[in-house]
C-alpha cells in the first residue's frame, strides 16, 4: 500500500460566519468587523486616514465572496463538487490566479517524510472541492487590485 497526500482547494470559510451578515446592507455584527479591521490596520502601522478605506475595501472584496460561495445546502452531493485535476489544468482553466505559485509559497519551508523540500509543478494534482467557486472567483480577481 502506497500512501499519498494531495492538497485539497475549498471555498473560503467566511470571517462573518454566515453569508446573510456579507449581504445585508448594515448590521452591528458588520459594523463591528469593520472597525476590527481598521484598528488592527492601524496597529500595524497603517495610517488611519487610509485604514478606514483599507477596512472597507477589504469588506467589499469578502462580500463579492460571500456572493460567489456555494451555500451549504448545496454541497451535499460529495461526488458532484469533487475534481480531481493537475495545476497546469488550473493554469489553462483559471489564468487569473497562479495556484502553482500559491502552493510553492505556502509549502516553501514544508519538507517530506525525507526532508525533502516540497514542490509543485504544473503536473502536480490537487482536489478542488466546488470548481464552480473557483469559476467565478476567476471572474472577480481582475475587478480587484493586486495588493
Amino acid at each position: 500500500v502506497v500512501f499519498r497526500n494531495i492538497a485539497k482547494i475549498d471555498q473560503p470559510a467566511l470571517n462573518l460566519f454566515a453569508r446573510d451578515f456579507y449581504v445585508l446592507a448594515e448590521n452591528e455584527e458588520r459594523l463591528a468587523y469593520l472597525q476590527l479591521i481598521r484598528d488592527v490596520l492601524v496597529l500595524l502601522h497603517a495610517p488611519a486616514e487610509s485604514a478606514t478605506q483599507d477596512a472597507e475595501e477589504i469588506i467589499e472584496f469578502e462580500t463579492a465572496l460571500a456572493n460567489i460561495t456555494m451555500a451549504d445546502d448545496q454541497r451535499h452531493d460529495i461526488a458532484e463538487l469533487y475534481t480531481k485535476m493537475t495545476l497546469g489544468q488550473m493554469k489553462e482553466q483559471l489564468p487569473n490566479f497562479d495556484w502553482q505559485l500559491f502552493f510553492n509559497q505556502v509549502f516553501r519551508e514544508i519538507t517530506d517524510q525525507n526532508g525533502t523540500q516540497i514542490v509543485f509543478d504544473e503536473n502536480a494534482e490537487v482536489v478542488v472541492y466546488g470548481i464552480e467557486f473557483l469559476r467565478r472567483l476567476d471572474k472577480l480577481l481582475p475587478e480587484y487590485e493586486k495588493r
